[in-house]
């Protein structure tokens, strides 16, 4: 073979590497082989149901879609957070965490618990499938133990349960769900084209996560996989599809604190999204002041 060759043979495997390491660096999501968006099906969709979009890639630059509107990105603020103790309820130490607020909605957290849907053509109609999602606060204590006050886990459910439960039931092995949108805690993730009722994947820009009743949650970032201590999975389905699903997060599984418990000052991050904080701010009067909302 002549050197000629040789260096074009050469020039042709080395482009062909700088592609594979690119796209292994960039956590893309052409490392998961036919887990897109249809943009064309989605298209279709958005026009026979006429709303103004059903994913972000619809809408101008500079703006992103929420409950099918397009909206400045501006005025997005997922960093919001809200405190857990209410005007009639106060948390003092010796109290649960829930003992103000237990359960948590688009009004406590209008951009990390909003609404959507996901839409079907059946016989030329369009069909809705209405999705909202919660967050629910564990009855943990705020305790103090030596000169230390702290949040510490009961035995059986977790710290907070994220929950996302749909208007009826949706079936994940079907090819016009698939590659359609979900809107979770800010972010948009596609549901994967390999997703059935038992198991669904969620594809972001650098992240793939594996969803499945009574197991814990699995994480792919590029080619490191894992399984996501104190993230666990629960489901209600049927045979038509699955109703619900839910993540139970623990303290045990706080990406920013290793301990089995949260001192004054200390942050819990979940550690699937990276998206929900729950802050132990302080404690003033007897008054303890505990925030959730989103990590920025």
């Amino acid at each position: 073979m002549k050197n000629k060759e040789k260096r074009v043979i050469f020039g042709i495997l080395f482009l062909i590497f700088v592609g594979i390491l690119s796209s292994i660096l960039s956590g893309s999501p052409s490392m998961y082989q036919g887990e897109s968006i249809n943009e064309n099906y989605l298209e279709d969709l958005r026009l026979k149901a006429k709303v103004e979009c059903l994913q972000s890639l619809q809408c101008s630059e500079g703006y992103e879609c929420i409950n099918n509107k397009c909206r400045d990105k501006n005025s997005i603020n997922v960093c919001q957070d809200t405190v857990l103790s209410t005007t009639a309820v106060s948390l003092k130490v010796g109290d649960s965490l829930n003992s103000g607020k237990r359960a948590l909605s688009y009004s406590d957290l209008p951009y990390l618990l909003e609404d959507g849907k996901i839409l079907e053509i059946i016989d030329d109609n369009i069909t809705e499938y209405l999705y909202s999602p919660l967050i629910l606060i564990n009855d943990d204590k705020i305790e103090k133990e030596n000169q230390d006050h702290l949040i510490k886990p009961k035995s059986g459910p977790g710290l907070i349960i994220y929950i996302f439960s749909f208007s009826k039931n949706v079936d994940f092995s079907n090819k016009n769900i698939q590659g359609q949108v979900l809107r979770i805690l800010g972010e948009e993730y596609i549901i994967g084209d390999d997703s059935t009722n038992s198991i669904i994947y969620l594809i972001s820009d650098n992240k793939r996560i594996r969803l499945e009743g009574g197991k814990n949650v699995e994480t792919k970032e590029g080619l490191v996989s894992k399984v996501v201590e104190g993230a666990s999975v629960n489901m209600i389905k049927d045979e038509k599809g699955i109703a619900m699903f839910e993540i139970v997060f623990g303290i045990q599984g706080n990406i920013n604190n290793n301990k089995n418990n949260i001192k004054v000052g200390e942050n819990y991050i979940d550690p699937v999204f990276n998206t929900i904080k729950l802050s132990f701010n302080n404690i003033q009067d007897g008054l303890v002041d505990v925030r959730i909302g989103g990590q920025c």
